[in-house]
């Protein structure tokens, strides 16, 4: 039978809920004191959860916003050589990434490790709206690039790019993309793109670029 966690903060506490073998475990990151099953402080909680994975640790999530941000610290960490498939080991690399928990706290699910050059406070909300609505991967030079041109971006992402069949005039019907950039568009009937539309096909270029960079 399956092990299951349930998996929830109360103040400063993570809480581990052993749902089928019974008995709750916590962890304290402000003191990084971890408590046992029988609610004493355990010198190391890997033993307590030895039965669970990180991967049973996303999935216990209450909060499914922060089951991202852990898997976001896995990923990371995986991308430099390390991979972690221990709780324990996962929890001790929380407060390294724990300037990213907010990105997450607000509804992102990609997030890249560049973005962590910027404050929180000083990234646009509106780019991570964006983001968010679009499931886009937030990174350092789509902050940059919206900063620079808040309109051009929020244009790019609010207009459609496919044909609509009750605003035939007004749609984009043939978009040639080459390598995920928009090369060549044309309207209905074979018409040439208005100026407000190329304006929106140029930002997408840009973003595009600055997703490869990212």
């Amino acid at each position: 039978m399956k092990n299951y966690l349930r998996v929830h903060k109360d103040g400063p506490l993570l809480v581990f809920e052993r749902v089928i073998q019974g008995g709750t475990i916590s962890y304290d990151f402000a003191t990084k004191t971890a408590y046992g099953l029988n609610g004493q402080p355990v010198k190391d909680i890997r033993r307590q959860l030895a039965s669970f994975s990180v991967q049973d640790m996303i999935d216990g999530c209450e909060d499914e916003r922060y089951g991202n941000f852990i898997k976001f610290i896995q990923d990371a960490q995986a991308s430099h050589g390390v991979r972690i498939s221990n709780i324990g080991t996962i929890l001790y690399h929380v407060p390294e990434y724990s300037k990213f928990e907010q990105y997450f706290s607000a509804g992102l699910k990609k997030v890249s490790t560049n973005v962590g050059n910027f404050n929180f406070a000083d990234v646009p909300t509106n780019i991570i709206r964006i983001c968010r609505e679009h499931d886009l991967m937030l990174t350092a030079p789509l902050i940059k690039g919206y900063k620079e041109d808040p309109n051009g971006y929020t244009l790019a992402f609010s207009l459609p790019y496919v044909t609509l069949k009750d605003n035939m005039e007004h749609s984009l019907v043939t978009l040639e993309v080459v390598g995920g950039k928009i090369v060549q568009a044309k309207q209905a009937y074979n018409n040439d793109v208005t100026p407000q539309q190329r304006a929106v096909i140029d930002k997408w270029n840009e973003w595009y670029q600055s997703r490869k960079a990212g």
